[in-house]
């Protein structure tokens, strides 16, 4: 988890500033077909882990840093890791399919900053999650 902790942030503002038009349309798409899935209290199901992956690997390759690009498989093995080890609820976690939805409209609308910022902070929330007593 510390991976994407330091990684996803750095590549959420690269993609606000780098994604192409048909990046962000279908981040936006994935944020919403998470935020559909997630609120059907389906976070734990096949369908919300395969948009959840989609998501990040578009995120980290939208970011147009191959370096960043690459740790695609690593943090596929996280969220898969996650869920069937059964770590990730039916409902997500409170705040989790609106920074998701936050972090895909900053992308679409170019702010780095924010996307940046809550990307950190979603992943703050996950690590909390999972391990509650950590900093």
């Amino acid at each position: 988890m510390e991976l994407r902790v330091a990684v996803e942030p750095m590549a959420a503002a690269l993609a606000a500033r780098r994604a192409s038009d048909e990046q962000r349309i279908e981040i936006r798409r994935l944020a919403e077909v998470l935020d559909d899935l997630g609120r059907r209290e389906l976070g734990d199901t096949p369908e919300y882990l395969d948009a959840d992956l989609r998501f990040h690997a578009l995120v980290l390759t939208a970011s147009g840093n191959p370096l960043l690009a690459a740790l695609e498989r690593p943090v596929h093995e996280v969220l898969t890791g996650r869920t069937r080890l059964g770590m990730h609820p039916s409902t997500p976690a409170p705040g989790t399919l609106e920074q998701h939805l936050r972090v895909a409209v900053e992308i679409a609308g170019g702010d780095a900053d924010a996307a940046e910022q809550n990307s950190r902070e979603h992943l703050r929330g996950v690590w909390h999650e999972i391990l509650p007593e950590s900093p």
